[in-house]
């Protein structure tokens, strides 16, 4: 629950900076997939639909740490973000009752 409680924040304040980030580099999912595992060394390794229905995805270098966080409505896939020193955290189940 910790590990899903620190994810939620560090997406909320990721996902926050988009309206100061700088202009954003778009294209089909494939060719970004594509381009981030062929420059970046970055796998796929999380998506979820936001509260507008856009797929925000995350990929990571999990050799490098780096990683980057893209955007995408009804059309292309957009960068938004990407950082260094990244870790993937390890998935906790959390049990029957306990609040999320």
């Amino acid at each position: 629950m910790k590990y899903l409680f620190a994810i939620f924040w560090v997406l909320t304040f990721i996902y926050a900076g988009f309206a100061f980030a700088q202009p954003q580099q778009c294209a089909p999912h494939s060719v970004v997939k594509k381009l981030l595992k062929d420059t970046a060394g970055e796998d796929l390794i999380w998506h979820g639909l936001d509260s507008r229905g856009l797929t925000v995805r995350i990929y990571l270098n999990h050799d490098t740490g780096g990683w980057s966080l893209t955007v995408q409505g009804r059309g292309p896939e957009c960068m938004s973000v990407i950082g260094q020193a990244g870790t993937k955290l390890p998935y906790i189940k959390p049990a029957p009752g306990d609040a999320i």
